[in-house]
């Protein structure tokens, strides 16, 4: 009855004091982000009663449930504001009103979520034969020593499954107290725990952890309250001196708790704190003025409304003018102190460097590594191979020599690491400098400028680690950004086999260029998941949907194009290249056919626009079964959207540099791990195109195929000249260090004639577009019989899937002998 007494009386003396500063936080609440101001959440009451707590809300209203009801430190669904009502726990105030209706009592264990009470041991189960509390013995350091006072959030390491921790790690801690609490309870403790509740709410709100960056900004807070309090001070006395009143002095800074109480969560709102002091910026300025003038704003209309002249129009205008000027003076203040404290320490640690190439790309290098104040670089000048260049001044930094005065440039300045930085280097001018910086014992990068659209500088660092396809003359193949823009805005787009480095590059382009969606389709989970989290990384995960398939992938598929209707489809999962080693001729033509018709029939089905299909150069052999399943997808598929408005594209690549399962692939593995290397016969060679290249190509097709028939041509990419393997092999080799025949044993087989590539100049009808490095295979109209068409529409149409393997094989040949085998030559 005592117990029932005092929290009655509390909580309307809660109640009536919160209740002037409601309406100030509801505002900042609405202010922050959209949303209800309070927030109830179920929670198990005395007598295992579900009731209504209510709390104000500190994260995002969102229709649909994200996340566990265990909210860890960092948290994303916290908004600014609301980090600041937790901290103070000015979000528990509306438990007032659960006390006054008898659901809680001011001491008592927390009340728990339905969900983790389940958890709950069986003798824990004696904690509901008491009404749970505002405060418990787990919210004080005072009585608990494994539990942060009141910011039990604190706890949770990076990373940790929160849920798993809590009831793994905190909850036994915590049902162990609470049950002592209970077999021990009486009014003199509780009244002892409310004032210590006291003390540890206002000490936590104040409270900040080791980490380094903190321990530059943990009085930041402090100084901004004496500075507010120092403002306003100022303010009424300017006032005083220069406007003559009947009131003391005194009678102003009564006020003083009601303008910090205003001021400090102002402050927060406009996130104040979020930033780091070294890396405090005129962006900090904007804030500063925002929250300083939405709290002025706010006492304005206090005094106004009740009648206070604490705050008159001129007292404000000082306020405001002092109070930002005092506080980006000491944010700016103590960067500079800060930055003076580190600049010693990071002159001596940081790398001495030297720029190869001082043309356009050089600069933009010079300039990204010196807008890095405190970065990890001493930039010690340039070299450049043009003798006009020697001696002259770029950027304020001395073009110190060539190429060939690198050794004694590392001797002279104790150089560390050559930057190349040369857009227009040829792959010999590259090799020759890898070896130079190689005998002269230095690092070597590459700059990928930002004129380059071969990509890497659109998704992360600029600087990365020389690639094999920086030093092969590979054919750079650029796309009209332009017009596929003007293709792919607000559609939506399917990729079917989104493995390997082509499928990344695709999709990285088609989010760059503006897709309404793109719908990620892969048989492989560790595919799918390492280019989900690639992509996730650079764009926002509203515009991409991955999709794992299974045995029930015909469904799934069904599924996704009746819910999304993709406007346009991407094949890119087919079988393309007669590996060195082990064939698996079922998945060959389950891949090949089955899967290929069943997209086809479910993009002429919803109506898409596009169809690409992503063939090999190996489908204009016909000497292997491989390159005949391609070709007759071809076919099959040309005739199968032949009148249909879906326009299908069939775009023949050869094999990219990066890819995994590619001849590099094969061969850089077996140099990383120092293996036999097995390479075809010394004089073989191979087409190679770079991943960035490939997709700008395909890409492209899009645009080109305004201008021509599709049905009736096969687009081509200029693959350039073909490379040695052998020199494939080398290179890789002296990427890694090694040297083939001294540290790396060497094996040739022999490939069979249907392993042999087919020159492009050898293929027949080529056609020019618009773009000089794609051309279109023209195929013959009357080379197939209406007959022969109708064999090819229905493979795709009855569907192969119900076919067993032999009977695939057997019907491929008969579509061979029908067609004759110039059809498979092109």
């Amino acid at each position: 009855m005592v117990t029932r007494f005092l929290d009655i009386c509390l909580s309307i003396i809660g109640i009536v004091l919160s209740l002037p500063f409601l309406p100030i936080i509801a505002v900042l609440i609405k202010i922050d982000s959209r949303g209800p101001v309070f927030y109830l959440c179920d929670r198990v009451g005395k007598g295992m009663k579900i009731f209504k707590m209510y709390k104000l809300r500190t994260m995002m209203d969102i229709p649909v449930h994200v996340g566990d009801s265990i909210s860890p430190k960092y948290d994303p669904r916290v908004t600014t504001f609301g980090r600041f009502l937790r901290k103070t726990k000015l979000n528990e105030f509306p438990q007032f009103m659960n006390i006054l209706k008898g659901e809680m009592t001011f001491v008592g264990p927390r009340p728990e979520a339905p969900d983790l009470v389940r958890l709950y041991p069986e003798k824990a189960k004696k904690l509901f034969s008491v009404r749970p509390g505002l405060v418990g013995p787990n919210d004080l350091n005072h009585f608990s020593k494994d539990i942060v006072g009141r910011n039990e959030e604190e706890l949770y390491p990076p990373g940790a499954d929160v849920k798993k921790y809590y009831v793994e790690n905190i909850l036994p801690k915590k049902l162990e107290l609470d049950l002592e609490y209970i077999s021990h309870r009486n009014i003199f403790g509780d009244i002892k725990y409310i004032y210590f509740c006291l003390i540890e709410t206002v000490t936590g709100s104040f409270r900040f952890n080791n980490s380094e960056h903190n321990k530059s900004q943990r009085y930041l807070p402090l100084l901004d309250l004496l500075l507010s309090l120092i403002s306003y001070m100022l303010a009424c006395a300017l006032y005083f001196k220069t406007v003559s009143s009947d009131q003391s002095l005194i009678n102003y800074f009564i006020y003083l708790p009601v303008v910090i109480a205003i001021r400090f969560p102002c402050y927060y709102l406009f996130g104040m704190y979020n930033s780091l002091i070294e890396y405090i910026s005129f962006h900090e300025m904007l804030k500063i003025i925002k929250s300083v003038s939405c709290g002025s704003l706010i006492l304005v209309l206090m005094g106004g409304l009740l009648k206070l002249d604490y705050y008159s129009i001129l007292i404000i205008t000082i306020d405001w003018i002092l109070l930002n000027t005092f506080l980006t003076v000491l944010r700016f203040g103590l960067k500079y102190r800060r930055g003076k404290r580190l600049t010693g320490a990071n002159v001596r640690q940081k790398k001495r460097i030297l720029i190869y190439g001082a043309g356009d790309s050089g600069v933009q290098a010079y300039r990204f590594l010196v807008s890095e104040k405190n970065g990890p670089f001493e930039i010690i000048g340039f070299i450049d191979d043009s003798p006009d260049k020697y001696g002259k001044t770029v950027n304020g930094a001395k073009v110190l020599g060539n190429r060939y005065n690198i050794n004694i440039l590392t001797q002279l300045y104790k150089v560390e690491e050559i930057l190349l930085a040369k857009q227009d280097a040829n792959p010999g001018e590259l090799s020759e400098i890898i070896e130079i910086c190689k005998e002269s014992g230095l690092r070597y990068r590459v700059f990928s400028s930002l004129s380059d659209l071969h990509g890497v500088n659109l998704y992360g660092s600029p600087i990365r680690s020389l690639q094999l396809s920086d030093i092969l003359p590979l054919q750079k193949i650029y796309m009209d950004e332009t017009s596929v823009k003007e293709i792919l805005h607000s559609k939506t787009v399917l990729i079917y086999g989104s493995g390997g480095a082509l499928g990344l590059e695709l999709c990285k382009q088609i989010l760059y260029l503006g897709c309404k969606k793109l719908i990620i389709v892969d048989r492989y989970e560790s595919y799918l998941t390492e280019l989900i989290a690639a992509l996730f990384n650079i764009f926002s995960k509203e515009l991409i949907k991955p999709v794992l398939v299974g045995s029930h992938e015909k469904d799934t598929l069904h599924t996704l194009f009746d819910r999304y209707r993709p406007d346009i489809v991407f094949h890119a999962n087919m079988k393309k290249y007669v590996p060195f080693f082990m064939i698996n001729s079922d998945d060959v033509y389950r891949t090949n056919y089955v899967r290929t018709f069943d997209l086809a029939k479910l993009a002429l089905t919803y109506k898409s626009d596009f169809f690409v299909m992503i063939s090999s150069l190996e489908a204009g052999r016909g000497t292997n079964f491989i390159a005949n399943s391609l070709r007759i997808a071809e076919l099959s598929l040309k005739h199968f959207f032949g009148g249909s408005k879906t326009r299908l594209i069939r775009a023949r690549i050869c094999d990219i540099v990066e890819n995994r399962g590619g001849i590099v692939s094969v061969i850089e593995e077996q140099i990383s791990k120092q293996m036999t290397v097995t390479l075809p016969s010394v004089k073989e060679k191979a087409h190679l195109i770079s991943k960035y290249s490939a997709a700008a190509f395909i890409l492209q097709s899009l645009v080109e195929s305004d201008a021509i028939e599709t049905e009736e041509g096969i687009f081509v990419c200029e693959p350039g000249s073909p490379v040695l393997i052998s020199e494939i092999a080398r290179k890789l080799a002296s990427l890694h260090g090694l040297t083939l025949d001294t540290d790396l044993v060497i094996k040739y087989i022999s490939l069979a004639e249907d392993q042999v590539p087919l020159p492009l100049s050898k293929m027949s009808s080529l056609m020019s577009t618009h773009h000089e490095k794609i051309k279109v295979l023209k195929e013959d109209r009357n080379s197939i019989s209406p007959e022969v068409k109708k064999i090819f529409k229905d493979f795709v149409s009855t569907g192969n899937g119900n076919l067993s393997l032999e009977a695939s094989v057997r019907q491929t040949q008969e579509l061979i002998n029908l067609c004759g085998p110039d059809v498979f030559c092109n």
